[in-house]
């Protein structure tokens, strides 16, 4: 339940349980918003999806080193669905969330 959020993880994993490499995660929230235009941004190091209300608005389902995608949408006031979906295939292990009105 964070407004955004910021892991890195390196060359490791976020549990002792979990190995270093090929694991997933998926971030949900309802988040309360303002109305307005909004910045979205997540930084993954490998694949990354970020779904809004339930319509995908980043899909950067991929191997790839930490990138970071960007998207604006308008946001009626209330509350409204964030999900995240995050894979690591090898090497380093990072997902940021973050959003800001704009």
């Amino acid at each position: 339940q964070e407004a955004s959020f910021n892991f890195n993880w390196g060359g490791g994993a976020p549990d002792p349980a979990i190995p270093n490499d090929h694991f997933s995660a998926r971030f949900t929230q309802n988040e309360n918003f303002d109305a307005g235009t909004y910045e979205f941004t997540v930084t993954a190091d490998d694949g990354v999806r970020l779904y809004i209300d339930g319509v995908l608005a980043v899909d950067k389902w991929i191997d790839q080193p930490p990138t970071t995608y960007k998207v604006n949408k308008t946001i009626t006031a209330g509350l409204h669905a964030i999900k995240i979906e995050y894979y690591e295939n090898g090497g380093g292990a990072t997902i940021s969330y973050s959003n800001r009105k704009i």
